[in-house]
């Protein structure tokens, strides 16, 4: 960057003086003199405005090239950020409004979404993400270090077998023994030369993630909100290619150390002593995730998952207040939050499983169906109108990106790291979490399907078909059919729920009823009758099985059930 444009102070200047800037006013825009500075340090006005150094000085200070990188567009050169889309989560200027996001109804200035970002959840886990980063770095390089140490001891003992056996056959083997001594010299130098780059490599690496922690707490300390929320976006871009980067780093980490293979009969070795290998055995670093991740895998550990579920208790209800729309889709994620699509609105609601409102999210389109990714603060929404999928971060109440598919998708499901998706008349999709397809599954029958759900190996959906809503279809993974659910007293069945032991739950619109089949699809009982629930739509189980959660009065109200064993 050319500093010489902000060389002379701008109040000076007006004043026709000429004298040497040391600061930059973010709000001003302006670059200001020691004078000048001390100034407007006392106005009113001016008092709490964030003043940066022109350069940067140490790394406890912010600079204007600090400043400019993060407001300036990567796409648009020299055009300020300063509209943030809620519906791709995505840093615009006004060029990428125009051009990009001209459609998107969700648009606010970076001011207004960068309030109080400061004492958000955002930069409290950002902030963890990164040291989480560092420590396992610092972990892998500390490995290599240490491997350095032990390979070279590892180096004398293989010397003193090679001494052993070259004594035992003097002469004979003398200039193979030297042979084999410089092909030791020659791998352990290639060995600790490759042991050395990767260690620096790796330090490289922290120092780059250091680098991002002390921007973080700088810009918390002393940065505006703008920016340190501009910051932040810009590091939940980049923080998932270090994690990557990482967990490959942690696959290729190794315990290397030389060793000496004498063969079968060393006496009868015509043309060599013996051979030189390198041996690697699993190091005993291990990737550990976020501290988030972390305590959401003690509190699924220590969870006691339900067995056979003989009736339900209702321990909440809430109903949902918006004049338009309905719940069409229900989930409940791993911290048992529950996700309400709403349809009719742009909305992905959440509550706790007491009813209590934990926030919203803006979704680019009209949603119908949601899905939470295992392990993850994920979940995929589908939004049939668009045939368009979109992934959105719960914790972090913010819109990700956009999958296309060849055709409307009325429900989705994740299982590990795959999507399964439903809509059309003959197939179920199977893509990846970034949108890869894996495979076409066709249905052995025809018939639009619009609730889809996968436990045990089989996909159980519900299809109309000759559009009639009347029955429940059982496939396994290769599309084959295993079974056909029917009831005299099923008559519009809206959508599927598995609990742990492979009972399946179908929510009845009109009969108002929810019935319960066993895994190979007998009927059960009816758990949920009239006179519990009006019009039930969607139901959904938290992982555990320990809850139900349940749209009532045809997706206006919310039934929160604890499963009674």
């Amino acid at each position: 960057m050319d500093f010489s444009k902000l060389a002379d102070c701008g109040p000076c200047l007006r004043d026709n003086k000429k004298k040497l800037s040391s600061v930059w006013c973010i709000e001003c825009a302006e670059p200001l003199c020691l004078a000048c500075e001390k100034v407007h340090n006392l106005l009113k006005m001016t008092s709490e405005h964030h003043l940066v150094e022109n350069q940067k000085n140490s790394s406890d200070s912010i600079s204007y090239d600090d400043i400019s990188d993060l407001q300036n567009c990567h796409i648009h050169q020299h055009a300020i950020i300063d509209m943030f889309c809620n519906n791709h989560s995505a840093l615009c200027c006004q060029c990428c409004v125009s051009e990009t996001h001209f459609a998107c109804k969700s648009m606010e200035s970076i001011d207004t979404v960068a309030q109080n970002i400061k004492t958000s959840s955002k930069l409290e886990n950002t902030t963890l993400h990164v040291n989480s980063l560092i420590q396992l770095l610092t972990e892998i390089r500390n490995n290599k270090r240490s491997n350095i140490g032990n390979f070279q001891h590892s180096e004398m003992e293989v010397k003193k077998k090679i001494e052993a056996v070259k004594i035992s056959m003097i002469i004979r083997i003398k200039e193979m023994a030297e042979s084999l001594t410089s092909e030791l010299q020659n791998v352990k130098k290639t060995k600790i030369l490759e042991l050395e780059k990767q260690a620096k490599e790796i330090e490289q690496q922290i120092n780059k993630l250091e680098l991002k922690k002390n921007m973080i707490d700088l810009f918390n300390k002393k940065g505006s909100e703008t920016h340190t929320f501009l910051l932040l976006q810009r590091l939940k871009l980049e923080l998932p290619t270090e994690e990557s980067l990482i967990r490959k780093n942690i696959e290729e980490c190794s315990n290397t150390y030389l060793s000496f293979n004498d063969g079968d009969d060393i006496m009868y070795l015509p043309k060599a002593l013996g051979k030189i290998d390198i041996i690697s055995e699993p190091a005993d670093v291990k990737y550990k995730p976020s501290p988030k991740i972390k305590r959401r895998q003690d509190k699924t550990d220590s969870a006691s998952p339900v067995s056979h579920i003989k009736s339900f208790k209702l321990c909440s209800e809430f109903n949902i207040d918006f004049e338009k729309g309905f719940v069409s889709g229900i989930c409940i994620n791993e911290d048992d939050v529950i996700l309400l699509c709403l349809r009719g609105t742009d909305k992905l609601l959440m509550y706790d499983l007491e009813g209590k409102p934990n926030g919203e999210l803006v979704v680019s389109g009209n949603p119908f169906d949601v899905s939470c990714v295992a392990e993850t603060d994920k979940a995929v929404v589908a939004l049939p109108d668009s045939s368009t999928l979109q992934m959105v971060d719960v914790d972090m109440k913010d819109p990700e990106n956009i999958i296309h598919m060849p055709e409307s998708c009325w429900s989705v499901t994740a299982v590990e790291n795959k999507l399964i998706i439903a809509g059309g008349f003959k197939s179920l999709y199977v893509i990846d979490i970034g949108g890869e397809k894996i495979e076409e599954i066709t249905k052995p029958e025809y018939g639009r399907t619009y609730s889809l759900t996968f436990a045990a190996d089989k996909f159980f959906y519900c299809s109309d078909v000759d559009f009639k809503n009347e029955k429940v279809y059982c496939i396994t993974e290769e599309g084959k059919f295993v079974f056909c659910y029917s009831n005299a007293n099923l008559k519009t069945p809206t959508e599927l729920a598995v609990d742990l032991t492979g009972n399946v739950y179908i929510t009845d619109l009109d009969s108002h009823n929810v019935h319960r089949c066993s895994p190979s699809g007998d009927f059960l009982d009816v758990p949920l009758k009239g006179s519990d629930v009006t019009e039930p739509r969607s139901i959904c189980f938290n992982r555990g099985s320990t809850h139900l959660a349940l749209s009532n009065n045809s997706g206006k109200s919310i039934c929160v059930y604890k499963s009674v064993v």
